[in-house]
């Protein structure tokens, strides 16, 4: 089970790397701007699977910043969310990806009415 975590860690930091050349070399002008969008996905999916590894130390962080303001009851949410990580990963992936289906469509809606307008 640990292996197999590891393992999918070890991709997601691939698919990050490929996705990062993908946008870089858009970007650049190596490739199509048409590729940026599949070299962002690439990004999205690999830090989808890097949210094993990230979860202890993000909810470190945000638990820290919300301390003064809800002390035990950031404390405790924590703790909740380290206790169920496969459902708390679930969980943020879903909502970024809900985020990526509101954002993305009028993004390409502005650059289409902006391509037809040149």
């Amino acid at each position: 089970s640990s292996d197999l975590s590891w393992s999918i860690v070890g991709f997601g930091l691939l698919i990050m790397i490929v996705g990062g050349v993908v946008v870089a070399g858009s970007i650049l002008g190596w490739l199509s701007m048409f590729n940026i969008v599949w070299g962002a996905l690439l990004l999205f999916i690999g830090m989808a699977l890097q949210l094993p590894i990230a979860l202890r130390p993000l909810s470190s962080a945000i638990a820290t910043l919300l301390r003064p303001i809800a002390g035990i009851e950031a404390r405790l949410a924590r703790l909740q969310l380290l206790r169920h990580r496969s459902r708390t990963t679930l969980t943020v992936v879903v909502v970024f990806i809900a985020a990526l289906a509101i954002a993305v469509p009028p993004a390409f809606l502005i650059s289409s009415t902006t391509s037809l307008a040149d």
